[in-house]
Formats: structure tokens, sequence, C-alpha cells
């Protein structure tokens, strides 16, 4: 069996499945596929929401058992309402507090009546008369953070968060596009209980709208059509388009439906016979790879998103980059630990080796043994250290973890700006109640001060007292001090604008 040169997995989570598909992609550029799908009871993901993240994890950490997908980084994508694309027309200069803009665009915009302030946001960059164009995340912070704690609960690390309409798009223009790409696309695709549908102009994205939609199969292909209907009168009365030069439209269901011949006939009759039709059945014949479990296309177009990028796929991810770095930083701290446990336990077995080579020969030890003593001694003292910092990484991630969670990068970079010269850190150490204890030297008792009171001006800090500051023993010149201070929780519910006024 050759050896898989890259692997990546995709997993979908919408109210009715959670769906995973894992590709390994081989040194001849064979792929394999690998993937299922496992449906959910009523209750555990509603409207996109993880109600119960145990029970989710649970589900998603039984279905890549079943499957045997050992790879546990994952691009996710979640379609059912949770997350809306929605492109605003903002004015030429944008205002300066952009939050506040699109903030209220959102709460007062009839399609979100019902919707919690956005958590995330992206430039798509500007249109050809130069007006810039947002694409708007919409999702609160709980939601994110019941996701993070989902997939941490089942083992996964989330690569990126992003919309179906994104791994969609990436799978037809990775495979049914590679040869020919058409001028202009309408993407029209049903994930879970939400249809999305969205236009590609020269390979740009123009327009994006998400429905929900009811999957009852009297009523489903009706609306559906009736909704693609729209889109094309207004392309074609409002801009003059015609659906039959340089337009591809492609319709992607997640189910099979029995009524298959009349979706083909009633798409044809609307678009002309340019128009595409797939199911997870058609899943082989795009993808030119064999795949035993009928999985649909969004999960294979996010699972295709480290193997094979598309660099005309212009969308953003959605994953807030308080997250990211929180990923980064564990993978580091795990790392670092590692690699420090790996060279003491060298040192210590060169050490070991050592003196029983000595001891077994009948050498005399004479001087070196003192020398191997203040080795064990320096091993020991390095071990403490080791400790201490694994004690601050678990406190760290226990903080991190928690509802309205501390960001420690955040925290380091804010103490890092606001150090003023002629004063250092020596040691740095937070408890579970979220008290940052700061101690070094410095050259002035004002310095000290000024110090404490820049860290109050952070939004991450509410309170910083000077608990200790004194001559140090080593020169009359030189300060200690210590600096507690109380970090500020975020509260997820918790208007940002709010926040900042009331400082």
């Amino acid at each position: 069996m050759k050896r898989a040169k890259k692997t990546s997995l995709g997993i979908v989570l919408t109210d009715r499945y959670i769906e995973a598909v894992c590709l390994e992609m081989l040194p001849s550029h064979e792929m394999r596929v690998r993937g299922g799908r496992i449906d959910l009871p009523n209750g555990i993901i509603h409207e996109g929401n993880v109600i119960s993240p145990t029970k989710a994890g649970g589900l998603i950490q039984k279905l890549l058992r079943r499957e045997g997908i050992l790879f546990r980084r994952a691009t996710v994508v979640l379609p059912d309402s949770q997350i809306l694309a929605q492109i605003l027309e903002l004015p030429g200069e944008l205002p300066a507090n952009i939050h506040k803009f699109i903030h209220t665009e959102i709460r007062y915009s009839p399609i979100l009546t019902r919707r919690t302030p956005c958590s995330d946001y992206r430039t798509l960059g500007a249109d050809e008369e130069g007006k810039e164009k947002i694409l708007i995340g919409v999702t609160t912070q709980q939601c994110i953070e019941n996701l993070v704690q989902t997939f941490s609960l089942a083992g996964v690390e989330v690569l990126s968060l992003e919309m179906d309409f994104c791994s969609l798009y990436r799978l037809f223009y990775s495979r049914l596009f590679s040869m020919q790409k058409p001028e202009n696309l309408v993407l029209a695709g049903v994930t879970g209980k939400t249809l999305t549908i969205c236009v590609f102009l020269q390979n740009r994205l123009d327009f994006v709208q998400r429905f929900p939609i009811s999957i009852e199969p009297d009523a489903f292909r009706a609306s559906m059509l009736k909704q693609l209907q729209t889109v094309k009168q207004f392309y074609e009365i409002e801009h003059g388009y015609s659906f039959h030069q340089g337009w591809k439209t492609v319709t992607v269901l997640d189910t099979v439906p029995q009524d298959g011949p009349e979706w083909v006939s009633e798409l044809h009759a609307l678009f002309g016979e340019s128009a595409d039709f797939f199911t997870p059945a058609n899943l082989q014949a795009i993808t030119q790879q064999e795949c035993k479990a009928e999985v649909a296309y969004a999960g294979y177009g996010a699972a295709l998103k480290t193997i094979e990028p598309v660099s005309g796929l212009q969308v953003p991810e959605l994953l807030p980059r308080l997250y990211k770095e929180q990923y980064a930083w564990k993978r580091a701290a795990r790392m670092t630990a590692v690699l420090t446990a790996g060279l003491l336990l060298v040192l210590y077995t060169g050490t070991w080796l050592f003196q029983s080579l000595y001891t077994a020969q009948g050498a005399p030890i004479g001087p070196g043994a003192g020398r191997m003593a203040a080795l064990a001694n320096e091993q020991r003292q390095y071990l403490q250290e080791i400790e201490a910092l694994r004690k601050q990484r678990r406190i760290a991630e226990d903080l991190a973890g928690q509802k309205g969670g501390i960001s420690c990068y955040g925290i380091l970079q804010e103490i890092r700006e606001r150090i003023p010269k002629g004063l250092q850190i020596t040691s740095l150490e937070i408890t579970k109640s979220g008290i940052l204890s700061l101690r070094g030297q410095a050259l002035g008792f004002q310095t000290i001060h000024q110090f404490a009171s820049a860290l109050e001006q952070s939004e991450q800090i509410e309170t910083a007292e000077v608990a200790e500051s004194r001559i140090s023993s080593v020169s009359s010149r030189i300060y200690d001090y210590q600096i507690l201070c109380q970090l500020t929780r975020s509260d997820p519910g918790k208007d940002p604008d709010v926040s900042v006024k009331s400082r």
C-alpha cells in the first residue's frame, strides 16, 4: 500500500445530519475518498446552533471511528441558517464606525429581523465602480463557542469555518470546470434545510442569498425553482444578461430525490440545456474518484480546501481570529513541552550512562562527581520550571475554554505594547481566578506606577495595582516590583460597543 502524501478532512453539520469526507492524495496523485453520514435526532442542532455540544461531539467521534478516519484537523461547514451571507451596498467612503454601521444594517434588515449581532465580517474588495462590498458572517459568539467546544470534545481541530457555497464552488471549479471555466455562474445548492443561491460574475462573487427551505417532496422542487427564477429575472431585467450566452447554471442537492427527471426538465426549461443537476449519486462522475459511501458535495469541497486550493475563490473564512490564535498557541505549547521533555530525557540518559560506565570500570570519579551532582541539580531545576510552565498552560487553557474566556495571546500582546523604557519583566503568572502577576525590575519608582497605569488602559485588564516596590538588593539604583492585574472576562451576550463606551 502506498503511503498517503496528503490528507484532508471536511465535516458538514446540519440540522438533519453530520457528514465527514476524508481525502488522501497518494504520491502517484491518485485520490482516495472515504466518508459517511450520520443522521441527527431532533434538538441536537437547531438552525445551525449546536444545542448539545456533548451529544454532537460524541456523534462526530462515532462517525469518524466508524469510517476509520484518523485525521483530526477539519474544514467545517455549517449551512443551516447559522451563517448567512449578505453583500451590503455600502457607501463609497466607508464610515469610521464601520462595526456599528454593519451592526445597524443587519439588525434592521427584513431578512434578519430575529438575528443577533454578527460576530465577524470580511471585505470582498471593490466592484467595477470602486464600491466596496462586505461579506457578513452572521452568527452569535455563543454559537461559535458551542461549535469549538463540540469539536474539542470530538478531538478535532477546526482549521477553518466556511459556508457551504464556498465548498461547492471549490469542488465544481476544480473538477467540472477544470478545462473550460464559464464566464458567469449561478450556483444553487441545498445542504440540510438551507438553500443557497450565489452568482459569480467573471469568477467574482456578486450575489449571495440564503433561504430556509422545506424538504417536503411536494413543496421542495417548486419553492427552489421559484427562487431560481427570481434571480434569473433580476439579472435579465436589471442587468440585461442572457443566460444562453456565457452562463452556466449548476443545481446541487444533498439527497437523491425520487422526481429526478422532473427536476432536469424544469431546469432545462428555465435555463436551457446547459443547466446541470447533481445529487450524491453523481459524485463519482464529477470527481472521478471511487467512494463506497454516498456523500454529498459540500463535505467533498471542504476537504479539497487543503489538498487542491482554488486560487480564484475569493471568499473569506469565518472562524474568528481569537480561536485561530488559541489553536496556534495550544499547538506551540504542546510542541515546546514535547521538545523540552525530549531534550531533558536525552541529557538525563546520557548522564546516567556516563556515570554507570565509570562505576562499572572502577575508574575513580574524583572531581567529576561534583560536576555530576551539579548537572543533576540543574536537571531538577529544569524539570521544576517545565512543570511550572505546564501548570500555567493548563490554567490558560481553562481560562480560554470557560464561558467569556480570556485570550492569553491578546493579553501578552497588550503587555508588550505598554512596557516603558527602563523596565523589564522577569516572571509572569496567571491564576485560575483571572489574576495576572507581573514581577521584574525597573530603574525608577515612577516608571513602575506609569506601567501599572498604562496596563489599566487595556480593555483586557480591569485593574492593575502595584503590590510591591522596593530597592533591589543588587543595586540601590534598581527597584524590584510586583504588579497584580485583574483580567477582564468577555461577555458573549454583551454588545461590544456598549463595553467600550462604559470604559
